[in-house]
């Protein structure tokens, strides 16, 4: 199931579809973004554009995909705000009324051609388009042009192997990072890119782990301490980050680590990543691979306006309160999916086709996404998606990336009038746990 592609836009095409705004800078901003990782990064870049020019706005997370008559409605409570939408779908042929202006629309597939003439950008180039509306109406620094080119590869990211983001890039995207690249604003390397590898300490970043989710460590305090010793890892270095092991150290510690890991593991924990030259290198801003973990953390913590002032350059107390919840999250996580595991070795799964189906008592309805990624990663089940339902908690559903395109899916969902959370770009939530509603989404599911 996927969604529209089209011609790859270049960076002269969107200046272009850009000229015929006229944005002044006094006027009160909606922005309005989606929650998906590269709109709610470009949305942030626009805001502190927006700011460098002592602007006022109001910063607001939509679903992915709204209706015509959602976005009028909007238009018209904020009737004398400029409105800007970074990387929603508009669902119907309805026309996008005026006002005092016509909202600005930045990336997403609109079904009316009147709204697709109102596109600066499309789904592939969100970042390019925010930072050429940034850069040409507003105020835009290297510091926006370095969060474009960083929100451009977390969209692209991949963690398989052998993956290169930059040959996937095209037209406006390849040129921003091109751009950042040539002012020394990123820079590719190879290395960990398990989160929290350049600032978590080396006793916790192991145990603690659930991007990925490491067995035989995570949640294994006495496996993770003979790990170390076995690697004769200096004791002043174990509460250093990984990314400070010297080669023979990390050589001896990959040594025993990564034998007893899967290949996909392996790769999610080595492999090509970017650093943000103007972060701190202790910073968990600094690699593209953390910025990614941090987008996926903060939909599923629902935390997107935190994950924002971080990108808006609050680097003291959001970043740390946003650290805290994922410790803490992350050991809920780590319990509950052990107690999943034991409950299924004793448990036949309901598996249609390409969709497994799970009923457990572990964990809060925040946790089933992840759970249920867990389980598809570590290979617990031979299925493409899972459905995880707890009684009265609501209904995950989670699927391997590549194999659902999310927006689709919930166009599709929306038309039924069942309306789901994103836990993730790969993974929504519904609340009502009825028979009925997860008859209906199964139908759904195996429709695909």
């Amino acid at each position: 199931m996927s969604g529209k592609r089209g011609k790859t836009l270049s960076f002269k095409t969107i200046t272009t579809q850009q000229d015929s705004l006229t944005i002044d800078e006094r006027k009160h901003f909606l922005v309005a973004s989606s929650t998906l990782p590269e709109a709610t990064m470009s949305a942030s870049l626009i805001c502190r554009s927006i700011l460098r020019l002592s602007g006022l706005f109001q910063l607001t997370f939509l679903k992915p995909v709204m209706t015509v008559e959602e976005v009028n409605a909007l238009r018209k409570t904020h009737s004398k705000s400029t409105v800007i939408l970074v990387g929603i779908d508009l669902v119907g042929k309805k026309r996008v009324k005026k006002g005092i202006g016509y909202p600005i629309l930045v990336g997403g597939t609109h079904d009316s051609d009147q709204a697709e003439s109102l596109r600066i950008g499309d789904d592939r180039t969100i970042s390019a388009a925010a930072y050429v509306i940034a850069k040409e109406n507003l105020s835009a620094t290297s510091q926006e042009l370095q969060l474009a080119a960083a929100a451009t590869l977390v969209s692209n990211f991949s963690w398989n192997k052998g993956f290169d983001v930059l040959a996937q890039l095209k037209g406006a995207a390849k040129s921003l990072v091109s751009s950042a690249q040539k002012e020394k604003l990123i820079e590719e390397h190879r290395g960990y890119r398990i989160f929290g590898a350049n600032f978590t300490p080396l006793n916790e970043i192991l145990e603690y782990s659930v991007r990925p989710y490491l067995q035989g460590w995570s949640g294994r305090h006495e496996n993770c301490e003979r790990t170390l010793e076995e690697a004769d890892v200096p004791f002043p270095k174990l509460r250093m980050p990984i990314s400070s092991l010297t080669n023979e150290e990390a050589k001896r510690l990959n040594g025993i680590l990564l034998p007893n890991l899967d290949t996909d593991t392996t790769h999610h924990i080595l492999g090509q990543d970017f650093s943000l030259v103007q972060e701190r290198k202790e910073s968990p801003m600094r690699l593209v691979s953390g910025i990614r973990s941090i987008a996926e953390i903060a939909l599923t913590l629902q935390e997107i306006g935190t994950s924002s002032a971080i990108y808006m350059g609050d680097r003291a107390q959001q970043l740390q309160s946003f650290l805290n919840s994922y410790t803490t999250y992350s050991r809920e996580l780590i319990r509950a999916f052990e107690g999943l595991r034991s409950s299924l070795e004793n448990d036949i799964l309901d598996i249609r086709e390409s969709l497994a189906v799970i009923q457990t008592r572990e964990g809060k309805r925040m946790i089933l996404g992840d759970m249920a990624r867990i389980v598809l990663e570590t290979g617990l089940v031979s299925a493409d998606m899972v459905m995880m339902f707890a009684e009265g908690e609501g209904i995950s559903v989670t699927w391997k990336p590549g194999f659902v395109h999310l927006k689709s899916l919930l166009r599709t969902m929306k038309a039924k009038e069942i309306h789901p959370a994103i836990a993730s770009v790969n993974s929504i939530l519904i609340q009502d746990t009825s028979e009925k509603s997860l008859n209906n989404i199964q139908k759904i599911l195996l429709e695909l």
